[in-house]
């Protein structure tokens, strides 16, 4: 503080503020995330680029850096009940049935991004998303309106569309609106999630895929029971053009027909994938369209992860009947394959079916193959209480038993440096932490006295 009783910065450096603000934009896009309005970060930014000249620039680039805007009816201000969180105001929770939610229209994000050039000159993301209530009365988007925002953003080099649901613009006479929207030259980050939206919004995936070819790395979030109608017949797919460049690409699904979607990408990446990330493989349909897909990108394929596989179910008899169904993915084309990734639930009553179906007979094909390609792999889980005695229970440790050979085996034959098991502390409790580890550890004991074991607490 100085004499005259003003704020001085002098002590911080540019450096530093930029880590500050970066900071701050993070916040504020998990504030949005959260649907929550505007929160402090958002806030303290807009404070920041209109407090000094000095910081002026600095801080417009962080505030403008990740655009984000909800379009749709909403509701503008939250409630007062208890019961409800934050944010609620987004959602429309039923106190608001008898308020007229304000329309918020991608016309008007438009006319901003058109009046506002410092805007465009930091924009590198935009987050949009259809407002839970647009997304409840099935409103769609016009693909024109949406063409006229990203054509304003040229630097755009991440896009993430939350519920979008495209439509042609009436006056055209191609049926298929993907004509209408523009190519963005510098996107390369794609993110489509379907979290609240039904299986009509997601059969905009293909048409925005289609204008999308230089997008490197691809998310496809919350597919539930999408029918897939919109995508190519398989027999024309090798022929599109242009192809995709997409080289890391990572899926979320629980519906039985979404397993299209694999045989659309190992057509269109032309085999160019070099990481898969996948959730939610339950079912044999999505089974087989992912090992179509793994098939085609066998030599090329670096990273493959294999994340959530209960899809929400609880009981033990649930998941028993959905996993013994579903084969873990053949990888034994994947000859370039340098780490795999796998999420555990130890201590779940989930743990020895997933081992059993899918964990131990997707690494017990990796058992062929040159040695010294396959490097790392990693085994990653939440640390809870009890987890010691989770472990050595009966419909658990035989098949842990039998993960502990198969990964010696692959130490053995395919000269595998490291198996690391990642344990996500939560809860923050050193003790418990410590505790798990030693479960860990006894839990695989040949692979432990082999010295590639590896057990971090994040």
């Amino acid at each position: 503080m100085s004499m005259s009783g003003t704020l001085e910065f002098t002590k911080l450096s540019y450096d530093d503020f930029d880590l500050i603000f970066s900071i701050l934009r993070e916040e504020h896009i998990a504030e949005w995330d959260a649907l929550k309005r505007s929160g402090s970060a958002y806030r303290t930014l807009c404070i920041c680029a209109s407090a000094s000249r000095t910081l002026r620039d600095l801080a417009q680039r962080h505030l403008f850096r990740d655009l984000i805007f909800t379009y749709g009816p909403v509701i503008t201000r939250d409630c007062d009940k208890l019961s409800h969180g934050r944010g609620c105001a987004g959602c429309g929770c039923s106190c608001h049935s008898e308020e007229a939610p304000a329309r918020k229209e991608l016309s008007t994000f438009h006319q901003y991004l058109v009046d506002s050039p410092h805007v465009r000159q930091h924009a590198r993301s935009l987050r949009l998303r259809a407002s839970p209530l647009g997304v409840r009365a099935k409103e769609t988007v016009e693909a024109a309106s949406l063409s006229q925002v990203l054509a304003q953003l040229p630097k755009l080099d991440t896009l993430h569309l939350e519920d979008i649901s495209l439509r042609s613009t009436p006056q055209t006479s191609s049926p298929d609106s993907s004509s209408q929207l523009v190519k963005i030259p510098a996107l390369e980050r794609l993110t489509l999630a379907f979290q609240h939206a039904g299986i009509g919004s997601q059969d905009s995936v293909f048409k925005i895929l289609a204008q999308c070819d230089s997008v490197r790395h691809l998310r496809l979030l919350g597919m539930h029971s999408w029918n897939g109608r919109t995508l190519p017949d398989p027999a024309t797919a090798a022929t599109l053009r242009p192809y995709l460049g997409v080289k890391s690409v990572e899926i979320e699904t629980y519906g039985p027909l979404f397993g299209k979607i694999f045989t659309y990408l190992a057509a269109a990446t032309r085999a160019g994938l070099r990481s898969i990330r996948v959730n939610g493989v339950t079912n044999p349909a999505v089974a087989s369209g992912l090992q179509t897909l793994l098939d085609a990108t066998n030599t090329q394929l670096e990273h493959f992860a294999c994340g959530d596989m209960t899809a929400g179910r609880r009981t033990f008899r649930e998941i028993q009947a959905m996993l013994s169904n579903v084969h873990g993915p053949n990888l034994s084309r994947c000859t370039s394959l340098a780490s795999i990734e796998i999420t555990l639930h130890l201590g779940c009553n989930s743990l020895g079916l997933e081992l059993q179906y899918i964990i131990n007979p997707m690494l017990l094909s990796l058992r062929v193959g040159s040695r010294g390609k396959l490097r790392q792999i990693m085994l990653k889980s939440a640390v809870r209480e009890g987890l010691l005695s989770d472990l050595q229970h009966t419909s658990v440790s035989p098949w842990l038993s039998k993960l502990d050979e198969i990964l010696l085996t692959l130490y053995d034959r395919r000269g595998v440096a490291e198996v690391l098991v990642r344990l996500d502390d939560v809860a923050g409790r050193l003790d418990l932490a410590a505790k798990n580890r030693n479960a860990i550890w006894d839990s695989l004991p040949r692979v432990a006295s082999s010295g590639i074991l590896r057990i971090l607490t994040v």
